[in-house]
């Protein structure tokens, strides 16, 4: 599951296999190649039969993603990450998309942290999964006068696993080491176990990573807690909020932006610590059920 993304590519091409030997196919009759008219025509009348079949099984697989969708988060959160993708860019790029969200968010985004900042005080901006790209399209557009005063921490983002592969012109790796340079730290959480986020690369090749570049345990424990009858659940994409790591990674951002204001780091409480009730639980929930 924690490498699912990585498989898209071989998935699209086997999608693509049989149009392009239908445009050979197009292309020797085109030139008279003996031979040719009569494979065209077996071959369209086993794609036509084929896009039947594939046609009603299609409809069947989404009325199965649907269901399961409505019953297992994994599910859910997949098909909100490719809802995310789709409208993050403006409607020009797909026109019958629904609006993009991002053409708010960003410029209230920007507009909220540089007057934080110009108050005087320190900006920790944190961003989980989609959220993390709009932190970082946040990044590209401040002020330069209140740069310094902004750190960053991402955590389950997919800037790299998603978009780095599919829109290399605006989130390639040059891109990403400019929106580093932008911010006084960048910090990634990820863990081996999520399906969509995974570290950020700033160099061609995963040459250069930023900090964090090892993934975080998942889970952080193994054995029963005490007092439960089941081992620790599997995070994956969620509740980066609730691990330890996170905590470290914002307390430092403070003590960064502010030095001599934030002291050591509280001992989280064991059921946080665990992956258990937190406060901030529901905030990730709320797409969950």
């Amino acid at each position: 599951m924690g490498r699912m993304t990585e498989s898209l590519p071989v998935a699209l091409a086997a999608v693509l296999v049989p149009g392009l030997a239908l445009a050979v196919l197009v292309a020797a009759r085109a030139a008279g190649r003996p031979g040719a008219e009569e494979a065209l025509h077996g071959a369209a009348g086993v794609l036509v039969t084929a896009g039947s079949w594939l046609g009603t099984l299609m409809l069947a697989a989404l009325f199965g993603v649907g269901f399961s969708a409505y019953r297992r988060r994994p599910v859910r959160q997949a098909v909100g990450v490719l809802w995310d993708v789709g409208t993050f860019w403006p409607r020009v790029a797909h026109p019958l998309a629904p609006p993009s969200y991002a053409e708010r968010a960003v410029p209230q985004l920007v507009a909220r942290v540089a007057a934080t900042a110009e108050a005087g005080r320190g900006v920790v901006l944190s961003g989980h999964s989609q959220g993390s790209v709009l932190a970082a399209a946040t990044v590209w557009q401040l002020p330069p006068h209140v740069r310094p005063s902004v750190a960053l921490v991402t955590h389950g983002s997919p800037l790299h696993r998603l978009y780095t592969r599919y829109f290399p012109a605006y989130f390639g790796p040059a891109a990403l080491a400019d929106a580093a340079g932008r911010v006084a730290r960048w910090r990634n959480l990820w863990r081996v176990t999520d399906a969509i986020g995974g570290p950020v690369h700033t160099a061609p090749e995963g040459a250069r990573t930023l900090e964090d570049a090892e993934p975080i345990p998942d889970p952080r424990r193994y054995d029963i807690p005490a007092g439960e009858a089941l081992y620790p659940e599997i995070l994956g994409h969620s509740f980066y909020v609730l691990d330890p790591a996170y905590a470290d990674a914002v307390r430092e951002a403070a003590a960064l932006l502010l030095p001599g204001t934030v002291g050591p780091a509280a001992a989280a409480a064991p059921d946080a610590a665990d992956g258990g009730a937190h406060v901030e639980d529901e905030d990730e929930r709320g797409d969950q059920g």
